[in-house]
């Protein structure tokens, strides 16, 4: 009787050893990117000065600062997409050798970051704010206002890719390419902001605006079953 049971657990532990080996996959990795026109722009603006005291920096800050916050809703910009990125306000001295630093005044910065959807007019916009007092005009950098759609592009082209290489190597072997068993997403680049590229211009022209191209890219792996034909 002992020998019977251990004949029988040997069987029913083989088994499933068995059909484990016969099991056959192909595991391939899809990639796919997607090229877009951005319809987004996001630009950092903002107001240096300088005065002697604090108080008068911050009031010629201030003033300017409301100057161009005006002129952005004047062109249409939401509050919603006008946000404070830095404020300071810094003591400036004079250093000169051998001798104890000296406070010469103060300087006031206020930095927002503007998201701004009409590229058509953003040179226009631009030079309005530096006509109106901005000295500070730097980051600007393009990308899309809804980049879930562009992802999603890029996992359907994902996915194709690995269907076409799971086929491939599949011929390649002789085995018949059977349904998917997993899918597995690596990785998801969302556009990544364009810096705008600009050319040189006249005073008399207005600031040249290039948004370019941005790129979203999707990996999958993707795993196959995979049989004797």
């Amino acid at each position: 009787m002992r020998i019977r049971f251990a004949g029988l657990v040997l069987l029913f532990v083989a088994l499933p050893l068995i059909a484990h080996s016969a099991e056959r996959t192909i595991d391939v990795i899809g990639e796919g990117s997607v090229e877009m026109a951005p319809d987004v722009a996001q630009v950092q603006i903002g107001v240096l000065s300088e005065a002697p005291t604090s108080n008068v920096a911050l009031r010629e800050n201030s003033q300017a600062m409301s100057r161009l916050l005006a002129l952005l809703k004047q062109r249409g910009i939401a509050d919603k997409d006008v946000q404070t990125q830095s404020f300071s306000v810094s003591p400036r001295y004079q250093h000169e050798p051998n001798k104890a630093a000296q406070l010469t005044g103060y300087q006031v910065v206020n930095q927002v970051q503007v998201r701004i959807g009409d590229l058509k007019h953003l040179g226009l916009l631009l030079d309005a704010l530096v006509e109106e007092g901005a000295n500070r005009v730097h980051g600007v950098h393009f990308t899309v206002g809804n980049p879930q759609q562009y992802a999603d592009a890029a996992r359907r082209l994902a996915l194709a890719d690995a269907q076409r290489k799971a086929q491939l190597y599949a011929t390649a072997v002789g085995l018949k390419l059977g349904p998917v068993q997993r899918v597995e997403e690596l990785g998801a680049r969302p556009p990544v902001p364009r810096p705008m590229a600009m050319s040189a211009a006249r005073a008399d022209e207005t600031v040249p605006v290039a948004p370019g191209q941005v790129q979203t890219d999707v990996s999958l792996r993707v795993v196959y079953e995979a049989s004797i034909p």
